[in-house]
């Protein structure tokens, strides 16, 4: 994570991580999936399925958006190339230039013992 131009690295349950976003929100709404739990989220669909946008509600309040859009064919899966997220304090925004589905990855690729 970059807040303010900085580097930081937390961990999910790190009360001073910026976004309060969970790793399957987050994932999920970089590749376009549907909610993983249907009670908490709402969300919305286009034509072809795709979805659009997700919202997790508490006590009948929105707390997170995510907004999918520019979606592409990419080895025949669809994936958004713009995604949005929002909260009460933050916006988050993600645009692809490119996307490979299921690329090799040398091990340790995501060791985060590296990071700052």
């Amino acid at each position: 994570i970059f807040p303010d131009g900085q580097s930081a690295r937390y961990d999910w349950d790190d009360p001073r991580v910026p976004f309060p976003f969970r790793p399957a929100e987050v994932v999920g709404a970089l590749l376009g999936a549907r909610p993983p739990d249907g009670g908490r989220y709402g969300f919305s669909t286009d034509k072809a399925g795709r979805v659009t946008e997700l919202i997790r509600q508490e006590n009948g309040e929105s707390v997170i958006k995510a907004a999918m859009s520019d979606y592409r064919t990419v080895s025949g899966a669809d994936v958004p190339f713009a995604i949005t997220m929002k909260d009460r304090r933050k916006d988050l925004g993600v645009k692809y230039s490119s996307v490979e589905v299921n690329p090799d990855f040398a091990p340790g690729f995501f060791d985060t013992d590296r990071l700052p």
